[in-house]
């Protein structure tokens, strides 16, 4: 059977389509800001499909704006689906893990707790640090709100030239903490500095407060070893990197699956394929 699957958030709309567990196609398109435009842009999203959508069995929906979405829009089945079970399902399916902590960084942050051998799946924190602070502050700072953009600019920046690091302040290191542990974030900051420093400086801070956070989440509740990261600010690179070093210096090694930032669409797909028996691995489920 072929599905589409919609995540309609705030700032993307993403769609997936699987045959079973197979993943087909994937789109990402930035999200209108008005409801009028939104209808508008998921009826285009819909007609692009063209042929493909005549193959297509039935439609899953999620995300804040999925109630846009009514039942007889696209003239083809469409089922509502919890937006954290569609994040813990898809988790499960790109990782085959049963029992982790999910950390979705997208406009702001969400963790979630996930335990599918006891049938768990909690939000447990987050933060509003995340993709929408990088846009937003980038808008002001840098007069640039595209992530991709941002990402490239901020390849070629200094940390050194926007933050202050330990040992810049003392010389009495302490055995946990590396001498180029930040400080603090645009502590350094002067009229002097370029583009690239505040946009690396900004990306940093973002990414480093969120690996802090759910490092100590993931403490409380023992699953520091199954930490994994979705949302559309996963594809950053530099994001990535920062992630992976100050995880490292934490003492965890944090998970990014292929498709990270289609994950919840995908989630609505098996999580419909599941309520319906279809899925193939339906047997790892109590």
């Amino acid at each position: 059977m072929i599905i589409l699957g919609i995540d309609a958030g705030i700032s993307f709309i993403k769609t997936v389509i699987m045959d079973n567990e197979k993943i087909l196609k994937t789109e990402s398109t930035p999200a209108p800001e008005t409801k009028s435009v939104y209808t508008k842009t998921l009826i285009k999203i819909i007609n692009n499909l063209d042929r493909e959508f005549n193959n297509i069995s039935v439609i899953t929906k999620t995300g804040i704006w999925s109630k846009l979405i009514s039942k007889d829009m696209f003239r083809k089945k469409i089922y509502d689906i919890n937006e954290i079970h569609s994040l813990a399902y898809g988790t499960f399916h790109l990782t085959r893990k049963k029992r982790s902590l999910i950390v979705s960084v997208g406009t702001g942050t969400s963790i979630t707790f996930m335990d599918l051998e006891n049938n768990k799946i909690k939000h447990v924190g987050g933060t509003g640090l995340g993709g929408g602070t990088l846009s937003g502050l980038s808008k002001l700072l840098l007069k640039q709100q595209n992530i991709n953009k941002i990402d490239q600019i901020a390849k070629k920046g200094d940390l050194h030239n926007v933050d202050i690091f330990v040992d810049d302040i003392t010389d009495n290191y302490l055995d946990t903490l590396p001498e180029d542990t930040t400080a603090s974030n645009f502590g350094a900051i002067s009229e002097l500095n370029k583009p690239e420093d505040i946009a690396l400086g900004l990306i940093n801070l973002i990414t480093q407060n969120i690996a802090l956070l759910t490092y100590s989440t993931s403490k409380n509740l023992q699953v520091e070893k199954n930490i994994v990261y979705v949302g559309m600010l996963t594809k950053s690179i530099v994001f990535k990197e920062i992630l992976f070093k100050t995880s490292k210096s934490l003492g965890y090694l944090p998970t990014i699956p292929q498709y990270s930032e289609y994950i919840v669409a995908i989630g609505s797909i098996i999580a419909y394929q599941k309520m319906n028996k279809s899925y193939i691995l339906s047997k790892n489920f109590k």
